[in-house]
């Protein structure tokens, strides 16, 4: 655990920077959730959906990292399957990549745009953290850092003694620039100036007021009347940085009573002149936390809120499978309610999902018959294949209604005939899931040659209409 560096100031009542902070902001995140591609449309409205019908209103996220960095169990951002900001030029040994400084990645960009529409969408405020110092500082990190002079073709070294913090700042400022040109007009937005700013690597605490002040301003301009956050060591020095500071460490209502020089992070905490979302994580270490979500320890996820919400801070808990913590929002909610006499905005509003399953893509979807002319007592074969290209569907029904020239009618695949419909109950049918199902009938002895018989089957699901499929004619010729 880092120190925290004591300052003492007298506490200084501000007026609040936008109204959006009127809000008490709290939710569960997931750092990685914006740039690790293991994490679907799907996933991601599901977290947004479940998390937000429980009252959440806020997630942090990073904005980049490339590198191999553990975080419980698994590689922070999936890498190497990451989404980068930067324009790929070239793939190296070892999942190294070189990248373009000067331009960006179209595919991140849509992934950007869309991640904030989704979350603004469910009444999410996404923190986005520009920079993050954790990938600096550790050799395997730094080494696939975009900004590792090995890592892009300008040849830019952006660490200086480990840190960002005293180097040509020309392709942050690009970086940053261009953010704000796609994301400013997000009212949903908040911009965190870096993760975790530590002034000891560098040993110079001028040297990051440095950086930290030329950050600042320049957020303040390209993102004209967003809410700035700040983690940093020494927020007694550097609140003055940011609107809303971000202290990591706060796994519960314990770790604010933790003593470090003679005061409790509490008083601590109460001594800064701004308002404050608290933060589970730092370090890269999620255990404690996850410790205290698995094991459902309510009197400090409960704790954390009382002391949080009665002093109009916010809270944000890690987490590392949104299905597991469900019940911390939920607990919130209910602390909302007990301190400010209602639930919370979002509390119980239902929204239809923005992924849904979808049946209607023709390459993956359609009928086929084994034979397009046919004579009376012939058998004939359909086939109908079906895949899911969206999200989870349940309650999948394929039907298909036969003309009445046909007879000796036998499904397969566990359909069942009534009447002249075959139906099969195929159930659940996940994203990216499909088979096919098939059967045989006998055109009966007697059909009037030159005739035309058609044929389609339909998909059905609890989530979408019905689709049709394409149509098939056989034609009888005697």
């Amino acid at each position: 655990m880092k120190k925290i560096f004591v300052f003492l100031f007298p506490v200084i009542l501000l007026p609040l920077f936008n109204t959006n902070q009127d809000q008490v902001y709290f939710g569960v995140s997931r750092y990685d959730l914006l740039i690790n591609k293991n994490y679907t449309k799907e996933t991601i409205d599901v977290f947004f959906r479940e998390n937000a019908y429980r009252g959440a209103n806020w997630t942090r996220v990073y904005s980049y990292f490339y590198g191999p960095f553990d975080y419980g169990g698994a590689p922070f951002g999936g890498f190497p399957n990451t989404y980068v900001p930067w324009k790929l030029v070239r793939e190296e040994a070892n999942n190294r990549k070189v990248f373009d400084l000067t331009q960006f990645s179209s595919e991140y960009e849509e992934r950007l745009k869309w991640f904030m529409d989704a979350a603004k969408y469910y009444g999410i405020t996404v923190d986005l953290c520009i920079f993050d110092t954790v990938a600096f500082r550790f050799d395997n990190t730094w080494y696939y850092h975009p900004f590792n002079p090995s890592n892009n073709i300008q040849g830019f070294n952006g660490s200086y003694a480990g840190l960002p913090w005293n180097v040509d700042r020309q392709y942050f400022d690009i970086y940053i620039k261009w953010l704000a040109e796609k994301l400013r007009a997000y009212d949903n937005l908040i911009v965190e100036l870096v993760n975790e700013g530590y002034p000891d690597n560098t040993g110079d605490m001028d040297v990051y007021r440095s950086f930290l002040a030329w950050e600042y301003d320049l957020v303040r301009q390209q993102f004209p009347g967003k809410i700035i956050s700040l983690s940093t060591e020494a927020p007694g020095l550097f609140h003055i940085y940011c609107d809303i500071f971000v202290p990591h460490f706060i796994w519960g209502r314990s770790a604010l009573y933790h003593e470090e020089g003679g005061m409790t992070v509490l008083k601590y905490l109460e001594g800064i002149p701004r308002p404050k979302i608290l933060s589970s994580d730092g370090d890269g270490n999620p255990s404690k936390i996850w410790e205290v979500i698995t094991q459902k320890n309510e009197s400090e996820i409960i704790g954390l809120y009382q002391e949080a919400f009665v002093r109009r801070w916010g809270v944000d808990i890690t987490t590392l499978d949104h299905t597991k913590s469900y019940w911390v929002v939920d607990a919130g909610a209910e602390v909302y309610k007990s301190i400010f006499g209602a639930y919370p905005k979002n509390w119980h509003v239902s929204k239809t999902p923005l992924i849904l399953p979808n049946f209607t893509d023709p390459r993956y979807n359609y009928l086929s018959v084994d034979k397009f002319t046919v004579v009376g007592g012939q058998t004939i074969t359909y086939t109908i294949n079906y895949k899911n290209t969206g999200a989870q569907a349940t309650g999948v029904v394929i039907k298909n209604t036969l003309s009445s020239y046909f007879e000796n009618i036998v499904p397969a695949n566990g359909g069942t005939l009534t009447g002249g419909t075959i139906t099969w109950n195929i159930g659940k049918v996940g994203s990216g899931e499909g088979g096919s199902v098939s059967f045989t009938a006998r055109l009966k002895i007697g059909t009037p040659i030159g005739t035309k018989i058609q044929n389609y089957a339909e998909i059905d699901s609890d989530q979408t209409e019905p689709f049709r499929t394409n149509k098939i004619v056989i034609s009888v010729i005697f």
